[in-house]
């Protein structure tokens, strides 16, 4: 079940936040659906999510780390607000330029480390900072979609800090009930 919560909640909610992208201009669609997207993007945020909820448990099971206690809903929302803001805020203010945003948001992201952290949350900025963005990088170089100013192989420079953050808040949210009961490690193959 906690799988199929994660497809859901990926799936429906995240190609929202995408939409704001297109709309902004950030990025476009080789061959658009519906709000600017292509058919493939709720799918694809939908196995990302899936991707997501089997490969927490078992990077923190590699790395040592320990199981923080479930969030309060109010922290879990928080940070899904937060993060939603700072991706909205990636569209809205795109005419200021790729390095603005990007100051802004690996200042955040430092911010957050040093200051606002929990055990954990620098491997997630780092692992979902890199691989993000690689990912995001290899599927626009199939030519489906494009970022509008590409300063880093095909995506903009402030995409690691933004995936980064995601990091963060992935790493916070997987222990809250919205998903449902934290799979143990060696579960599930």
């Amino acid at each position: 079940m906690r799988h199929l919560r994660a497809f859901l909640l990926a799936g429906l909610l995240l190609p929202l936040l995408d939409g704001v992208h297109t709309h902004w201009g950030v990025l476009s669609y080789r061959e658009e659906w519906v709000w600017k997207m292509a058919w493939w993007v709720p799918w694809n945020f939908g196995l990302a999510g899936l991707a997501l909820v089997w490969g927490a448990p078992r990077l923190e099971a590699l790395l040592g780390l320990p199981s923080g206690p479930r969030l309060p809903d109010r922290i879990a929302l928080g940070e899904a607000v937060l993060l939603a803001s700072i991706y909205a805020g990636t569209g809205v203010f795109s005419a200021l330029g790729n390095p603005a945003i990007a100051v802004a948001l690996y200042s955040f992201l430092g911010v957050r480390l040093i200051w606002a952290s929990e055990p954990g949350d620098g491997w997630y900025a780092v692992i979902v900072g890199i691989v993000g963005p690689l990912a995001e990088a290899l599927l626009s170089s199939t030519g489906e979609f494009a970022y509008a100013v590409q300063d880093l192989w095909l995506v903009p420079m402030w995409l690691p800090a933004l995936w980064g953050l995601a990091g963060i808040m992935i790493h916070r949210v997987m222990r809250h009930h919205w998903l449902g009961p934290p799979e143990p490690a060696g579960a599930g193959g």
